[in-house]
């Protein structure tokens, strides 16, 4: 669970059968769960906040020294 949300960079909410109610955030950090069966759960999430990867960098200072000459 933690892995799709980091990947496609969205706060998940989870349930299901087998596993527990949870929401992500875009890091895969849990902010919320469910302590048992069938609890609601409710989450902030600020979907303004900006997520900086170390090993990707700042890549809107980068993009257009990056892109194609086509669309420059």
């Amino acid at each position: 669970m933690a892995a799709r949300a980091i990947e496609n960079q969205v706060h998940l909410v989870t349930s299901g059968y087998d596993i527990p109610t949870v929401i992500l955030d875009r890091t895969g950090r849990e902010i919320a769960r469910a302590a048992k069966d069938p609890d609601v759960i409710v989450a902030e999430v600020d979907l303004a906040e900006r997520t900086v990867w170390p090993w990707l960098g700042e890549w809107r200072a980068r993009i257009w020294s990056e892109a194609p000459p086509s669309i420059r």
